[in-house]
């Protein structure tokens, strides 16, 4: 699963290890192309993918896991200061053609022009070749819209089934 980017601290989380409400919403994801997670910081959008990712792993599927803050310095970093270039466009292309990936984070990224660009190319390819995508974010559609664009998010509307896991702070919740 670290291979796949999975991160380090959900590898061992199993289905048996989350809350008996994402247990029974898990079963009903499995089916899904596509899932926008929304909810507060904290409430499981990040564990709840990974176990989801885990779960179609032992379906067979081949499932990618990238926060998109990550995805977005990778990109910059293929800035070649020497020839002024950019080399982003075959790695924007080559995550978006993960047979299924999950998007961890989105909206918490620095937004600028290059980021929407990235971003929509990124969703939009996706889209187009009708691949099954997980989204986490912090923001509801609407407000990813007003953050990122219109295009993006009415995308993503019509990829995903968008799940609220709520606004309670787990890892606070779980230290009282």
């Amino acid at each position: 699963m670290q291979r796949w980017g999975f991160p380090q601290r959900f590898i061992g989380w199993t289905r048996e290890m989350i809350l008996p409400h994402l247990q029974k919403l898990l079963d009903k994801c499995l089916t899904e192309s596509g899932l926008y997670l929304t909810g507060t910081a904290g409430s499981g959008k990040t564990c709840f993918s990974a176990v989801l990712g885990k779960e179609l792993i032992r379906q067979g599927k081949e499932v990618w896991f990238k926060n998109i803050t990550d995805l977005l310095f990778e990109v910059k970093g293929t800035f070649d200061k020497d020839s002024k270039i950019f080399n982003d466009y075959e790695m924007i292309c080559n995550w978006a053609a993960k047979p299924y990936l999950i998007l961890d984070d989105i909206g918490s990224e620095k937004v600028s022009e290059y980021v929407r660009q990235s971003l929509y190319v990124l969703i939009n390819k996706r889209y187009l070749d009708d691949l099954p995508t997980v989204i986490t974010s912090n923001l509801t559609m609407q407000e990813l819209s007003g953050r990122l664009d219109d295009r993006i998010a009415s995308r993503l509307t019509e990829m995903c089934r968008t799940v609220d896991l709520g606004n309670k702070d787990l890892r606070v919740y779980k230290q009282k």
